[in-house]
């Protein structure tokens, strides 16, 4: 009876614990894609009434023409701004999950050798 009390907390006690690493990890991607997609509903938001302001001026090829100081010109620099955010961010998460790979292949091999288990390296080879 003590047996199955003592496993059931420690069940839990691991199954807190992945929770607690599965968030901590999960956080980070999870507000990058929430502020990416807020930014990205704002400025297709932003771009709409711009392109409409624009529309309803008589001048308005006028100033799509010269490209120079326009609202949609400010409003493409934001999103090229937006892209290289969002791209650094990826690049980052993608840095760190190889680096958790990198440890973890090291963790594995540091086991191996540490029990003596030989483990071929190279290329595999078809066995004749």
């Amino acid at each position: 009876m003590l047996a199955k009390i003592a496993n059931c907390l420690a069940y839990k006690s691991d199954n807190k614990m992945h929770k607690i690493y599965y968030y901590k990890y999960m956080r980070g991607s999870i507000a990058i894609e929430h502020a990416s997609d807020a930014a990205h509903r704002d400025l297709e938001r932003q771009t709409a009434a711009a392109r409409k302001r624009e529309d309803n001026k008589k001048d308005s090829w006028i100033s799509l023409q010269t490209g120079g100081g326009g609202e949609l010109t400010k409003l493409r620099d934001a999103r090229d701004k937006l892209e290289r955010l969002e791209k650094r961010a990826s690049n980052k998460i993608k840095r760190q999950q190889l680096a958790k790979d990198v440890a973890a292949r090291k963790a594995v091999r540091e086991y191996n050798k540490a029990h003596g288990i030989v483990v071929p390296r190279g290329p595999r080879r078809a066995v004749e």
